[in-house]
């Protein structure tokens, strides 16, 4: 991403931190053409061979270029299929527009036609006191590296350091090279885009869940007990006798007067301070061991849509299996 980008967005959509951006009108958000015209975007991208500056002759790179003012994005190899924002926008809008989803907002970089564009997909609190936006998103760069990107996320992108936290944190992610098959490839991306929306809401269902079943003292320790092991036979400073510690202490924070008060005492809130250890607290990997490159495995909040009822994480997947086994 180079240079001061700019920033899109629909009428009644928010503003970003930075200013409010470029309104198009909300009558249109369904159309992504529309939008893209509205907002100077709908430019398409070519490659031409760079040639010898002393034979003329042309050499194996090519650059990438915007064909309507001719601005530079980019180097890159035969084969490179450049794709233009229209494109990009096709296959995400085709399947939102199905659920009466508009664009919400896109921010473009146009020294390297870098786009990044949000969908909101849904607006939702599993209490009152916790609200929580789900977005389908696509990402997109032609300067000759950048891979094409669908992802699902809460993050809202409208700057650069927050595209980097949407899909650093993205609950579901799918990405193509742009290669000569890449357009068939993403007529195959239907579906699976499909799915992350699918289990969006799925994951909802799921937290909602859990913050309707409220859990007694006893039920705590029991589901501690079964993840970490009893606490009586624990020993001091063992990783698991640490870990059960601290989420129990999670727990109590979270239930304690600075906590949501809609999930004290909820299964949801035990599994808030579950997640909590996993992605921020915890030193050991998915892998058995601690590794600085496998931090990303637990990190974020991916881990716990999917863990939840996959057991990929340790402790989260059990934990599923705890909740239902308690109520």
């Amino acid at each position: 991403m180079k240079g001061i980008p700019q920033f899109f967005r629909a009428e009644n959509a928010k503003g970003a931190w930075h200013g409010d951006g470029v309104t198009f009108p909300d009558a249109i958000a369904n159309d992504h053409e529309a939008v893209l015209n509205a907002c100077g975007l709908n430019y398409d991208v070519v490659t031409l061979p760079y040639k010898n500056p002393f034979t003329g002759e042309p050499v194996e790179d090519y650059g990438i270029y915007n064909s309507e003012n001719g601005n530079h994005f980019g180097t890159c190899k035969k084969g490179y299929q450049p794709l233009s924002n229209f494109k990009v926008l096709e296959t995400l809008h085709d399947i939102m527009a199905g659920q009466n989803i508009g664009i919400d907002s896109i921010i473009h970089w146009p020294k390297d036609g870098y786009i990044a564009a949000n969908y909101k997909l849904m607006e939702y609190d599993v209490v009152k006191s916790d609200p929580s936006i789900a977005y389908v998103q696509v990402v997109n760069g032609n300067n000759g590296s950048t891979l094409l990107t669908y992802l699902q996320s809460h993050v809202r992108m409208v700057c650069e350091n927050t595209v980097t936290h949407a899909m650093a944190s993205a609950n579901a992610m799918l990405a193509f090279k742009h290669t000569m098959n890449v357009e068939t490839r993403l007529l195959e991306a239907g579906e699976i885009i499909k799915a992350m929306a699918n289990e969006t809401w799925s994951y909802v269902d799921r937290l909602k869940f859990l913050s309707g079943k409220n859990l007694s003292r006893e039920k705590v320790n029991t589901i501690l007990d079964n993840l970490f092991g009893p606490e009586k036979v624990l020993k001091s400073g063992d990783v698991k006798n640490n870990a059960r510690t601290k989420v129990l202490q999670l727990f109590e924070e979270n239930d304690g007067k600075n906590g949501i008060s809609g999930i004290r005492g909820t299964a949801y809130n035990l599994f808030n301070a579950i997640t909590e250890y996993t992605t921020h607290a915890s030193p050991v990997s998915i892998h058995g061991k601690y590794d600085p490159k496998d931090r990303t495995e637990l990190e974020y909040s991916q881990r716990a849509l999917k863990t939840i009822k996959a057991g990929e994480t340790p402790y989260i997947g059990q934990f599923w299996k705890e909740i239902q086994g308690v109520m």
